[in-house]
């Protein structure tokens, strides 16, 4: 259960990144940055860090629950 609760702050933590990026990239002048490059790359790889995250959570919640007989955590 600890290995989840870590998997949820990441979560937590880089949702909330991954929003402040969106506003940040959504504004009319963010194609003429000159971290337009850094951004984007940083967007992209929290993108993947998300989906990977996602993926051990379902992995580690459902061995959880076999085991525990418990339902699923908060997060989603």
């Amino acid at each position: 259960k600890e290995r989840l609760r870590k998997l949820e702050d990441s979560i937590q933590r880089w949702e909330s990144r991954k929003t402040e990026l969106e506003a940040i990239m959504a504004k009319e002048d963010f194609y003429r940055r000159d971290d337009v490059r850094d951004r984007t790359a940083e967007y992209g790889e929290l993108q993947r860090s998300l989906a990977s995250t996602y993926a051990e959570w379902d992995r580690v919640n459902s061995e959880i629950s076999a085991y525990s007989g418990e339902g699923k955590s908060v997060i989603r």
